[in-house]
Parts: structure tokens; C-alpha cells; sequence
């Protein structure tokens, strides 16, 4: 048996026998009634973004028609420093009542460190979350960890 796998993964090409999934460590598209988001590295200090593209982790939960979604965050740990031109610069959590991702949608944004759970309620069945790491030194600070869970979009949650 194990010929005939190595046989067609070799005629078939071997991305197509992979079992590898993409990467899960900056973002995707999301629809179990609960799950976790996690800043890259964490719990550990998160690496700087080292291209533009790198700079936003935009994670999309999209639910059933009738769902809100819970979001609990353990606290947070967010850099923030100077830039060459003295102005603070201050890597940032955002929070979006849509999975657009549009400004005029933003309903939370995070900067700085909170060691206190923040629990965000959202009555629509689709949410974005972006990290947005603007700071180019972070050494220290471990960035989040946040679940999310499925409720009824029509209880007064929020």
C-alpha cells in the first residue's frame, strides 16, 4: 500500500498529497460556533510585521443567519513606541459588528495592555477582527488571546 501511495503522490505531484493546511498563524475565514484567535507567536512576544502586506491579520467569523457572536479576551499585551519622526505608534486590536471590516462598522478598538477579560458582544452573525502591528521592535509584549462563541443575535447581550 505504501508503493502505491508514494506512486501517486509522485505522479500526481506532492502539494497535492500534502496534508498541510495554510498557515493559521494571521488570519482566515472562520464559521464553527466557537474557536480561538491568537496573535502570531503567542503566547510568546509577536514578531514585526517585515513586509507592508504583513502589517493587518484580519480574521472573519461568519455564522448561520440569527447567530451574535461572543468574543472574551484574556487581556491583552500591545506594543507601542516612537518613530523616527517622535510620534507614538501603537500596534492595535480592532473589532468590526460585520465581517467587511469597514470603518464605519468599527465597534471596539484595543491599544495598550489590559491584564482584565474584555467580553464583546456582537448581535450580527458575521464579525472581523484585525491585528494591526504597526511597531517595528516588539521584544516583549505577547499580544492576545481571544475565543468566540455563538449566541442569539436577538437577547439583550450588548
Amino acid at each position: 500500500i505504501l508503493c502505491v501511495v508514494i506512486y501517486f503522490c509522485l505522479a500526481e505531484g506532492l502539494a497535492r498529497c500534502s496534508r498541510s493546511r495554510p498557515s493559521k498563524a494571521c488570519g482566515r475565514t472562520m464559521s464553527a460556533y466557537r474557536g480561538s484567535i491568537r496573535s502570531p507567536g503567542f503566547p510568546n512576544p509577536y514578531p514585526p510585521a517585515l513586509r507592508e502586506s504583513d502589517q493587518e491579520c484580519r480574521w472573519i467569523i461568519n455564522l448561520p443567519y440569527g447567530h451574535g457572536i461572543k468574543l472574551t479576551l484574556s487581556g491583552y499585551d500591545l506594543n507601542q513606541e516612537t518613530n523616527e519622526v517622535g510620534s507614538t505608534v501603537y500596534d492595535e486590536i480592532q473589532v468590526f459588528r460585520d465581517g467587511s471590516c469597514e470603518e464605519s462598522l468599527r465597534q471596539r478598538s484595543l491599544i495598550g495592555m489590559l491584564e482584565e477579560e474584555v467580553v464583546i458582544y456582537i448581535p450580527h452573525k458575521t464579525a472581523c477582527i484585525k491585528f494591526i502591528r504597526r511597531t517595528q521592535n516588539n521584544k516583549v509584549h505577547g499580544g492576545f488571546s481571544l475565543t468566540y462563541e455563538v449566541v442569539d443575535a436577538n437577547s439583550k447581550c450588548g
